[in-house]
């Protein structure tokens, strides 16, 4: 594994890494983490969700900057090591450069701002007694701004924010007024849950993974401060991933067990035991209960709208459409792919 270096970054990919990102890279996370090398330089994670629900980096790399510019490189360089990586949704902190780069570099990906970084932004403003918000206001406004942010449609947010508008608490605080204005209401769309009904996001609305494997990595790399560019890379695979994939294995065999070892043989449809077998557990009763509702459904609702088995199902007036990654060997019909 050779890194990718540039004038502007130096980044480390190896093939485990690329193909955890083209497996689980739907739905991925950034953010930086600081004081790890001499020279002063942020090192940025990129992460994913593996099938057992936990994070893994799928690339460390060290910008010359914190600049769009600097990041734009960064994830433009990821694509190139991974040309099928298209992501779905990107979970990023409110940070300017990272939101601009990800707009540049993948335009159609839904971009959502952690939850607990944007509570936790407001709660330190409202705080803040140079912004004139009284104590026993600060947790009334800090409510309505939660509930805003749990608006289930357009119709419900709009109407959230009226009546958040129209409290006299904010109608008398001119710094209230200015700081909603220029700093959350014109990028709701990021923060809202009204703007992620039809968006799969795995049920991530925090970028908490990534900061917890950010935390991890410093953690071992803060010993190490001494080291040259050379031997960081060199102890970032040989040692950071190596406890990664260490955790990874670990978890892989505890569940992904055989079916006949779970004693649970009995509990799925025959056809799907040579299929379901050595998977989590829980995508197996998934699978299984998928199968078992899709045999209600008449033969001639599936109509087929691409390669790859992409279709969609027609039924009782409304259209379902499911995009297919599994293995030619797989039941029609079951969405689940293999994961590593």
């Amino acid at each position: 594994m050779k890194p990718i270096v540039t004038s502007n970054l130096l980044l480390v990919m190896t093939r485990k890494q690329k193909r955890m990102l083209r497996r689980h890279g739907d739905v991925v996370g950034i953010d930086a983490t600081y004081r790890t090398n001499m020279w002063g330089l942020s090192l940025y994670l990129l992460t994913v969700i593996t099938s057992q629900g936990k994070g893994y980096p799928v690339a460390f790399s060290l910008p010359s900057s914190e600049s769009k510019e600097a990041l734009i490189e960064v994830l433009l360089q990821c694509k190139k090591l991974v040309p099928e990586w298209d992501p779905k949704v990107m979970i990023c902190d409110k940070d300017d450069a990272e939101l601009g780069a990800i707009a540049a570099v993948f335009p159609r990906a839904t971009i959502v701002l952690c939850d607990f970084h944007v509570k936790q932004a407001w709660d330190r403003w409202l705080k803040t007694s140079t912004h004139g918000v009284p104590k026993v206001d600060q947790k009334v406004i800090y409510r309505a701004l939660c509930h805003i942010s749990k608006a289930p449609s357009l119709k419900a947010l709009a109407s959230r924010i009226l009546a958040f508008e129209e409290m006299e608490q904010f109608q008398t605080n001119p710094q209230l007024q200015r700081w909603w204005n220029t700093e959350w209401k014109g990028c709701v769309c990021l923060w809202c849950a009204a703007f992620r009904t039809s968006t799969y996001t795995r049920g991530l609305n925090t970028n908490n993974h990534t900061e917890s494997l950010n935390r991890a990595v410093k953690h071992m790399l803060n010993e190490r401060l001494d080291l040259r560019i050379d031997s960081l890379v060199l102890f970032m695979i040989e040692e950071v991933l190596k406890e990664f994939d260490s955790n990874h294995r670990r978890l892989q065999a505890i569940e992904n067990v055989s079916i006949t070892r779970l004693k649970v043989a009995s509990n799925f449809e025959p056809e799907l035991l040579d299929f379901l077998d050595r998977r989590p557990q829980r995508v197996m009763k998934l699978l299984n209960d998928r199968y078992i509702s899709s045999k209600s459904i008449p033969a001639d609702s599936f109509k087929k709208t691409g390669p790859e088995q992409q279709f969609v199902v027609t039924k009782s007036a409304k259209t379902l459409t499911i995009e297919h990654a599994v293995y030619r060997d797989s039941v029609r019909g079951v969405q689940e792919s293999r994961k590593v």
